[in-house]
């Protein structure tokens, strides 16, 4: 995933195990800034979380089984309909229908 590879290892650990222990130590530090690769495009990153919770359900069914349909579907899709009304609301309408549409909306 271009932008979701955080996202994608830290649901990928929690298929394995649940035994994670917070380090309040900084170990790293992002660059950041707007000519980045990644805030140069703006919606591949609600995009990429998006497959990343995909997969990781789809292959892992016993993790969403106590879910309901509609309730996994907004865990799904819930962020990139968020993402596309924000869109809407900076009047970037090209963004928000894109998001919108792949958020079933």
């Amino acid at each position: 995933m271009f932008s979701g590879m955080d996202y994608d290892f830290w649901l990928r650990i929690l298929t394995v195990t649940r035994d994670l222990v917070r380090d309040p130590e900084l170990l790293g530090f992002f660059r950041w800034h707007e000519q980045s690769q990644i805030s140069a495009v703006k919606l591949r990153p609600v995009v990429d979380a998006h497959h990343v919770r995909q997969d990781v359900a789809h292959g892992h069914p016993d993790l969403v089984a106590q879910r309901t349909p509609g309730n996994l579907r907004k865990l799904s899709d819930g962020p990139l309909l968020y993402a596309g009304y924000a869109r809407c609301w900076k009047h970037d309408l090209t963004s928000a229908q894109r998001l919108l549409r792949k958020g079933g909306a």
